[in-house]
Parts: structure tokens; C-alpha cells; sequence
């Protein structure tokens, strides 16, 4: 005679007497009371993730001073809809963001005025391929472009052009004065020893160098 088991299933085991299973609400007050305490559990865990989020970016480097007061004239040129000024401080920031992306992200004014000296540049060299093309309603246009990089550049506390120059011919002439090399590259470095330690662009510096070389 075959005698065949039955195979286990979870629903045939008998309910343990000293386990109350959780019964749902029922009436509508208890699914209102049930909401109510649930909605004012989601404000603590919003604080308990930002606080925790919080503590984990508190060893971030904090924003450039120059990078906010950018971010800030955005929001007041879309207002006012200065159409100029909306499309240099675009253009910064999104220079800004690529830049942050790489190995060297600008932390500092310094870093930020360099971004924006490489936009003037470029403006004045965009200034002087339309001059030479007869184009005077994008010169007029470069102009004011520039304009608004020239404000913001000024924001940042560096040292003077004369400074800079003054130390470059103190430097060639210590230079030379010891035997040493006067490469251009060796004068930058040299000059950037001396300014070491204070808000000096480096496009500035090198333009010095190669001014200065050029006399001698």
C-alpha cells in the first residue's frame, strides 16, 4: 500500500495563539490617524538625510566669493533682462562648470579671474577679427561683452600691473647679475617665487616676462 505524504506548505502551519497579526484599519478614523502620524514622520527623515548629507559635504571646499556674486547676477540679469550681461555670465559659468570637472577645479577668485581673463582674450581677439572684417555691429557688441568681464575682473584683489612689471625687471637684472639663465621660462619662475604667496594672475606675469625679455 502506497502511503503518499502531502508536501508541506506554509499555509498549513497552525497560527501561533501568542501572535497577534496586525489588522489593518478599518474605520476611517483609524486610516486618518494612521496618515497623520506617518506624514509627520517624513519631515524627520527629510532632516535626518540632510543632516546627514550635510556631514558629508562639510569637508567640501565652500564656493568661490566671485563664483556666488556670479551665480546672483545671473538671477538679476534674467529679471531685468539685460541681455548683454545674460550672455557673458552664461558663458563664465558654464566655463566654470567644465573646469570643475577636471583636475584642477578653480577653488579660489584667483582661480575664477583666470577664467575670465582667458574670456577676455578671447573677446579682444574676436574685437580685432571684427575690425579687420568692417564689422562694426559686432565690435559694438565685443565691446560690451568686455565691458562686463572688465567689472567682474576688478572684483578680485590682485596685484597691479606696474607691481608685476617693477618685480620682472628686479628679477632679470638679479638674474643675470649671478650668471643665471634668463629663459622666459626661468624668469616666470623666478617671478612667481617672489609674488609667492600673494593674488598675482599668471597671464599677467608671463606677459611681463615676455615684454621685459624682449627690451633686454
Amino acid at each position: 500500500m502506497n502511503h503518499h505524504r502531502q508536501p508541506f506548505r506554509l499555509h498549513d502551519t497552525p497560527p501561533n495563539p501568542h501572535i497577534r497579526p496586525a489588522s489593518p484599519p478599518t474605520t476611517r478614523a483609524q486610516k486618518a490617524k494612521l496618515m497623520f502620524s506617518f506624514r509627520h514622520r517624513l519631515p524627520r527623515l527629510a532632516l535626518g538625510i540632510r543632516a546627514n548629507s550635510s556631514s558629508a559635504a562639510g569637508t567640501t571646499t565652500p564656493p568661490p566669493p566671485l563664483l556666488l556674486t556670479l551665480r546672483t547676477d545671473l538671477k538679476t540679469a534674467m529679471r531685468s533682462k539685460n541681455q548683454v550681461q545674460l550672455l557673458v555670465l552664461r558663458s563664465l559659468l558654464a566655463e566654470i562648470t567644465n573646469a570643475q570637472k577636471t583636475a584642477s577645479p578653480p577653488n579660489d577668485d584667483l582661480a575664477i579671474l583666470h577664467i575670465i581673463d582667458k574670456t577676455r582674450k578671447k573677446s579682444e581677439e574676436s574685437i580685432m577679427e571684427a575690425r579687420a572684417a568692417a564689422r562694426n555691429d559686432l565690435v559694438e557688441k565685443e565691446q560690451a561683452q568686455l565691458g562686463v568681464l572688465d567689472e567682474y575682473a576688478k572684483l578680485v584683489d590682485t596685484v597691479d600691473a606696474a607691481e608685476v612689471f617693477q618685480v620682472v625687471a628686479s628679477v632679470i637684472d638679479k638674474l643675470k647679475s649671478e650668471g643665471a639663465r634668463t629663459a622666459i621660462g626661468d624668469v616666470i619662475k623666478a617671478v612667481t617665487k617672489e609674488l609667492e604667496g600673494r593674488p598675482v594672475v599668471r597671464s599677467l606675469v608671463a606677459k611681463a616676462v615676455s615684454e621685459a625679455l624682449a627690451k633686454k
